[in-house]
C-alpha cells in the first residue's frame, strides 16, 4: 500500500494532525461527515475554512481571517483526509464486504452469472478493470476527489500478515464505494472515456516512429516538440507520448537525437516577461532566446504564476473575515459583486491638478454610505476569491485562462479601492485646512503637491483597515490617519511654510490649475505595478478624434479589457475570454489584437511626446 499523500491545503493538514490520535469511533464519525461533504461542494465555488472544519468536526472555530478554498482543490484534499480518517478508525474489510472468504477472495468472484455483478465496495484491481485504467491513473483520480477507505484486509488476504513498523501500511487495503464511483463517473465522464481508450505504443512500432521523426528533423530542421506534434498526428498518438519517446533516443555517439536547450533560466524568464509587458512581439522574444513561441508563452505563464504565489501572503493577511458559509439552495445570499455600485462608476482617472481635485471635492463633499459599503464589501470579496484561486494554482503548469481570471479579479478590486480613496478627497482638503489653518493655494507648488500626495497615500493605507462588516464609515480610520500624518508633516517639510506667514498676513496665492498631481489610481494596490499596462497606453485608448487614437477594434478591446472610461461609467475589467465573446472573436485572435493595441498605443504615445503622460 503506498504512503498517504500529503495534503495540499494547510488547514486540512492541521486538522488531520489534530485528529491523528482521536479515538476510533470519533475518527469513523468524522470520516462519514467528510464523505457526506462531497455532495455539497461545487468545484467552481469557494468555501471558508471555518465552514469546512465545522462540517467535518461539528465545531466552528473563531477565526479572524478564515482562508478560502476552491471547491476543486478541496475535493482532492478531502479524499485524502477520508483515507487518513478511515485508517485511524481501524475499519475491517469484512464490515464493508461481508461476502469475503477466508482466503481473501470475494465469493462474488466465484458466484454463478445470476449473482449480482456489482459489489457495494470495489477494490483497486476491480475499479481499474471497470474503468480500463492503470494504477497510476487511479492515483491521479484520487487526487481529483475520488474518496476511498483504507481498511484492514480479511484474514488470509494478500498483505494481511507481517509485522514491524512498515507492516501497518502493508496491512491496509483501499476500497471505493459504488456510490462514490458513480458520482465520480458522472463528474469526469470525458476524462474516463479518454483514459479507457489509451493504448501503449507497440514495441515493434517505436523504431519506425523514431526513423520518421529523425528523417523529418534532418530535412526540415524541426525542434523536438514540433517533430513530436507532426509525428503524433500521423500515428494517431498523443503529442506528449511521442515527445517523451523521442526525448529518450540517442544516436550512435550517445548524443540526444534532438538538441534541447532546456527551459529558460529564472533570469531569462524575467527578461522575457518584462519585454512582453512592454508589448514586444512574442516572435522577437522567441528569436532572441532561440526558442519557439509556445515555449516562451509557457515561460511567461510560469512567471505570472510565480508573481501571484508571491502575492498570496499579502492577500491573505489583508483579507477581512466577511465570508459566510454556503447557503442552501432555498435561500442563496446575494454576492457583493452583483451590486450596481460594485460594477458601475469605475475606471475614471484621478484629478491631475489641484484645481480638479478641489472641484471634485466640492461637488462630492459627502460620500454615499450605501455605495461605500457595497464597494468595500466587493473589494474584500474579490481579494478572498483571488487568494483562494491562487492557492489552488499549480506553479509549474498553470493554464493561461486561470491566470487571466485571477489577474482580472485583482484589477477589478483595484478599481473599487480607487473609488473608495476618491470618496475621501474632500476629507483630505478639510483635514489640511483644519490642522494647518492654511489654504493649499498659499503654499509653494512643490510643498503643496508633496502634502497632497502624502495624504492620498495615507488614505490608501487606511482603506486597508476598513471592514464594512463591522459597521462604521471609511472616514473614521482615514480621519485618524490623516490627522496624524499632517501633524507629523508639519514638523518636517512644512515647517518653513507654516512659520513664514500667519493667517492675519496676506500671502501669495498660486493658481491651483498649475499644481500638477500624479495619477494615484494606478498604485492603490501593490500588484498594479505589474498588472496594469504602461501609463502611456490609457491616454491613447480613451482619446477622441481629432487627437491621435487607436483604430477599432483595438480601442474597444482595451477599454473593455481594463475597465477604462473617461467618464467613469465603464463596466469592471474583463477577462480576455469575455472580451473575445463580446467582440465576436476567437480567444487567440483577441490575444493578438490586445498585444497589437498595446504596441500601437505606445508607438503613438512616443510620437506625441511627454504631453500624453498623465
Amino acid at each position: 500500500m503506498p504512503p498517504l499523500p500529503r495534503l495540499r491545503i494547510e488547514a486540512l493538514r492541521d486538522l488531520a494532525d489534530q485528529l491523528r490520535f482521536a479515538p476510533a469511533p470519533t475518527a469513523r464519525r468524522q470520516m462519514e461527515r467528510a464523505e457526506d461533504l462531497f455532495a455539497q461542494i461545487d468545484p467552481d465555488q469557494t468555501y471558508p475554512e471555518d465552514w469546512v472544519v465545522f462540517a467535518i468536526t461539528g465545531y466552528r472555530p473563531r477565526l479572524e481571517s478564515p482562508s478560502q478554498f476552491v471547491g476543486a482543490a478541496l475535493l482532492g484534499d478531502l479524499s485524502m483526509l477520508v483515507e487518513r480518517l478511515s485508517a485511524a478508525a481501524g475499519i475491517k474489510e469484512e464490515e464493508l464486504r461481508p461476502a469475503v472468504s477466508g482466503n481473501g477472495r470475494s465469493r462474488a468472484a466465484s458466484a454463478p452469472p445470476t449473482a449480482p455483478a456489482a459489489p457495494a465496495w470495489l477494490d483497486v484491481p476491480e475499479l481499474c478493470r471497470r474503468w480500463s485504467i492503470s494504477r497510476k491513473t487511479l492515483d491521479r483520480y484520487r487526487r481529483q476527489g475520488l474518496p476511498g477507505r483504507r481498511v484492514i484486509p480479511a484474514s488470509g488476504a494478500r498483505g494481511a500478515g507481517g509485522g514491524g513498523g512498515a507492516s501497518g501500511r502493508a496491512r491496509q487495503k483501499l476500497l471505493f464505494s459504488s456510490s462514490a464511483v458513480a458520482s465520480f463517473e458522472s463528474r469526469h465522464a470525458p476524462s474516463l472515456a479518454k483514459a479507457a481508450a489509451f493504448t501503449r505504443i507497440p514495441a515493434e512500432l517505436e523504431p519506425h516512429i523514431v526513423r520518421v521523426a529523425a528523417r523529418a528533423q534532418r530535412r526540415f530542421g524541426w525542434s523536438l516538440s514540433t517533430a513530436a506534434l507532426k509525428v503524433a498526428g500521423h500515428f494517431d498518438r498523443g503529442h506528449e507520448t511521442i515527445r517523451q519517446l523521442l526525448r529518450r533516443q540517442r544516436d550512435e555517439a550517445g548524443k540526444p537525437l534532438f538538441d534541447q536547450l532546456g527551459p529558460l533560466t529564472p533570469r531569462q524568464q524575467r527578461i522575457a516577461d518584462r519585454a512582453f509587458r512592454r508589448a514586444v512581439d512574442p516572435s522577437e522574444i522567441a528569436r532572441h532566446f532561440g526558442r519557439t513561441k509556445a515555449s516562451i508563452f509557457r515561460a511567461l505563464a510560469r512567471q505570472r504564476a510565480q508573481r501571484l504565489h508571491d502575492l498570496l501572503p499579502a492577500l491573505q493577511v489583508g483579507t477581512h473575515a466577511q465570508g459566510h458559509a454556503p447557503a442552501s439552495a432555498a435561500r442563496k445570499p446575494q454576492s457583493p459583486l452583483e451590486s450596481a455600485d460594485a460594477r458601475t462608476g469605475l475606471g475614471a482617472p484621478a484629478p491631475l491638478t489641484l484645481a480638479a481635485m478641489i472641484a471634485y471635492a466640492t461637488a462630492n463633499a459627502l460620500p454615499d454610505p450605501r455605495a461605500e459599503r457595497a464597494r468595500a464589501a466587493a473589494y474584500w470579496h474579490l481579494r478572498r476569491q483571488a487568494a483562494a484561486l491562487i492557492a489552488a494554482l499549480p506553479p509549474h503548469s498553470p493554464h493561461t485562462t486561470d491566470l487571466d481570471r485571477i489577474e482580472t479579479l485583482l484589477r477589478w478590486g483595484s478599481r473599487l479601492k480607487a473609488e473608495l480613496v476618491r470618496s475621501q478627497l474632500s476629507l483630505i482638503l478639510k483635514t489640511i485646512h483644519s490642522r494647518l489653518d492654511r489654504e493649499l493655494t498659499s503654499a509653494p507648488r512643490a510643498v503643496g503637491r508633496s502634502l497632497v500626495v502624502l495624504c492620498i497615500d495615507t488614505v490608501i493605507d487606511a482603506t486597508e483597515q476598513f471592514d464594512p462588516a463591522r459597521g462604521g464609515r471609511l472616514a473614521s480610520p482615514c480621519a485618524v490617519a490623516l490627522n496624524k500624518a499632517v501633524s507629523h508633516w508639519a514638523l518636517g517639510p512644512g515647517a518653513p511654510w507654516l512659520s513664514a506667514a500667519t493667517p492675519a498676513r496676506a500671502s501669495p496665492r498660486l493658481d491651483p490649475a498649475t499644481i500638477d498631481l500624479p495619477d494615484w489610481t494606478g498604485r492603490v494596490d501593490p500588484w498594479q505595478a505589474w498588472l496594469e499596462p504602461d501609463p502611456r497606453v490609457r491616454p491613447m485608448a480613451v482619446a477622441q478624434p481629432p487627437a491621435p487614437t487607436l483604430p477599432e477594434p483595438d480601442r474597444s478591446l482595451l477599454l473593455r479589457r481594463f475597465g477604462w472610461d473617461a467618464a467613469g461609467a465603464s463596466a469592471p475589467p474583463a477577462t480576455l475570454a469575455d472580451v473575445a465573446a463580446n467582440l465576436k472573436m476567437t480567444l487567440m485572435h483577441a490575444t493578438r489584437v490586445e498585444h497589437r493595441a498595446l504596441r500601437l498605443a505606445l508607438r503613438l504615445a512616443r510620437a506625441e511626446g511627454p504631453r500624453m503622460l498623465p
